[in-house]
């Protein structure tokens, strides 16, 4: 899977307890641009307070926007 480099990475979290949500962009080195979106429900409050404290859920969408092999299975998901 091809991971490409993202050149600018912003996002915005939130949530309470038990739900967490993080919308993210990257702009890549050529230009282009892709948007992520992040729901995790049901979480433990300790899972919770981790991945806020720990910036768990940033590392996480900074991968998934870097991932070529992500987006195409997206696209695939989405035309079924």
């Amino acid at each position: 899977a091809s991971v490409v480099p993202a050149a600018e990475v912003k996002g915005k979290a939130g949530g309470f307890t038990g739900l967490y949500s993080i919308g993210a962009y990257a702009r890549r080195p050529d230009g282009t641009a892709r948007v992520a979106v992040l729901l995790m429900q049901d979480l433990p409050t300790a899972v919770f307070i981790e991945t806020g404290r720990q910036a768990l859920d940033q590392g996480l969408v900074a991968i998934l926007l870097g991932s070529d092999a992500f987006f195409e299975q997206a696209r695939e998901r989405a035309a079924s």
